[in-house]
């Protein structure tokens, strides 16, 4: 499926609800979201209609026509759905096993907050980067990846950051390797092992100063070994 059919579509109520779940495998979030909205609303058929999607703007608008919207899930339409946070979509797919595990994973990564047919442009590199990492715990593989994560940590709230060292945590005891570049002493404390590059930032550094486990930190006087250290010390 092409980026403009994942983000502009029509589906006919008499279309076969199992091709949205095949659909769903190659789209970006808001659109799987949006798919798994229409499969519901599929299951209480109406005999005649036409399901519009096509966003209006970056912000996030969504134009259904008015047969569309008098189909309802518990009450609800297909527009109000998407517009429903994580956090209160969690309750609401409680009974969808396959949808609620991808919500409870995006929770685990402190995006709770996004909307459900939030548009991918309007993300964040971190907000992404994450989603990205929610996509990859949902596949069921059994080939080993090495991810490479830039800052995944930029805007999180501090508990929100022990939520995404549980999430690459999960992701290496799955037998994957992650290789995140980071400035945040919790995660730089959880790694297995340390690459420092400096001694000093932009033009000064560019070296490899420090290498290894993060309790050898003590070792040396680099400026992150050096804060690495206070901060094992004070974890004691």
């Amino acid at each position: 499926m092409s980026s403009a059919d994942a983000t502009s579509a029509r589906y006919s109520w008499g279309a076969d609800e199992h091709l949205f779940v095949e659909m769903a495998e190659a789209m970006s979030l808001e659109a799987y979201f949006r798919s798994m909205a229409v499969v519901t609303a599929l299951r209480e058929r109406r005999p005649e209609g036409v399901l519009e999607i096509c966003p209006a703007n970056a912000s996030y608008q969504v134009r259904f026509n008015p047969d569309t919207l008098t189909v309802k899930l518990r009450g609800k339409s297909v527009g109000e759905v998407l517009a429903m946070s994580v956090d209160d979509a969690v309750e609401f797919f409680a009974a969808h096993p396959g949808i609620h595990r991808c919500l409870l994973l995006l929770q685990d990564v402190g995006l709770g907050y996004l909307t459900l047919g939030q548009q991918s442009p309007t993300l964040s590199g971190g907000e992404a980067q994450r989603i990205k990492l929610i996509y990859e715990l949902s596949k069921k593989s059994s080939v080993s990846t090495v991810y490479v994560l830039d800052e995944p940590t930029v805007g999180l709230h501090m508990a929100d950051v022990e939520k995404l060292i549980r999430v690459l945590h999960r992701l290496v005891d799955s037998g994957n390797t992650a290789v995140v570049i980071e400035h945040n002493l919790d995660v730089i404390a959880e790694a297995d092992w340390i690459i420092d590059l400096g001694p000093e930032g932009g033009s000064g550094g560019g070296k490899v100063v420090f290498q290894g486990a993060p309790e050898k930190a003590a070792g040396s006087s680099t400026h992150t070994c050096k804060a690495l250290a206070d901060f094992l010390a004070q974890r004691r």
